[in-house]
């Protein structure tokens, strides 16, 4: 009886310690990205405004042309959109944010100044309920893309800052996930398949143009397009292309993708020479 007693006492001590280090154990932030539309004219006066659902908190992350939406509780943080007239540069002049609508409470946690070109907004949501959110950052001027400092810069490539500005999006941490086995050529995959390549050379192709004034002519190579279909609807899509500069020089590139079959949208690219 006495064994049977201390059984249930060690065994219930094991549950409640278990149960503690898994609330004590720090949260880890699930997030998701997308790529900005660009809408309007680029000038000395640039402005993104996004749009999210959260219940719980998270950040808004505007790096560049890309946003960054991470959950630190609740539900899973939703985008809807981010449209941007131009990319957000790494050191823009008079930059301000500005919330518009949703309850709750929008708070600029950090400036792109001060934080490698990276400007967060912060989402506090304490209804049990999903909540809409739309906010605004504006800017005038500044100096440098989001994806490299100005100069003077070293490349990771081993360039200097033309290198860099070559490698938009492009993390080399996730070289080992990008370069696994189930990838096919474009023929020999599935219509859906084929239109994530199509739509990812299309949306890379133009922001190779749009982010690079001096290329007159970027050419995307399909024979060289490979195709991995993932979870959840996602198909990676990774290829080369090749560009022409307005000085006669050119070259090519390397890109990766991601596209969305069940939203028909790309959620994160990124491309380097």
């Amino acid at each position: 009886m006495n064994r049977s007693r201390n059984l249930l006492l060690f065994s219930s001590t094991v549950a409640i310690v278990l149960m503690l280090v898994v609330l004590q154990a720090p949260a880890i932030a699930q997030v998701s990205t997308v790529d900005a539309l660009m809408l309007g004219k680029a000038g000395e006066e640039g402005k993104c405004t996004f749009e999210v659902v959260v219940q719980g908190t998270a950040d808004v992350q505007i790096r560049g042309s890309q946003g960054r939406l991470a959950t630190d509780s609740g539900n899973l943080a939703q985008w809807r959109r981010l449209e941007c007239n131009q990319p957000l540069p790494y050191n823009p002049g008079d930059f301000k944010f500005r919330g518009i609508d949703g309850h709750g409470q929008q708070s600029l946690a950090a400036v792109p100044n001060s934080n490698n070109g990276i400007a967060v907004i912060h989402i506090v949501n304490n209804s049990n309920k999903n909540e809409g959110y739309t906010g605004e950052i504006e800017w005038k001027g500044g100096s440098g893309t989001a994806w490299n400092p100005p100069p003077p810069n070293t490349s990771r490539y081993g360039g200097g800052n033309e290198t860099a500005r070559w490698n938009s999006g492009w993390n080399d941490a996730d070289d080992a996930s990008w370069n696994g086995d189930g990838y096919s050529n474009w023929n020999s995959a599935g219509s859906g398949a084929a239109a994530a390549a199509q739509a990812c050379q299309d949306y890379v192709g133009r922001r190779v143009s749009r982010e690079h004034t001096e290329v007159v002519n970027v050419q995307m190579l399909p024979d060289t397009a490979t195709i991995h279909q993932g979870d959840g609807g996602i198909v990676r899509v990774k290829g080369q292309g090749q560009y022409q500069s307005s000085g006669g020089a050119g070259g090519r590139f390397e890109f990766r993708c991601e596209y969305d079959t069940q939203t028909g949208q790309i959620v994160n690219s990124g491309y380097h020479r």
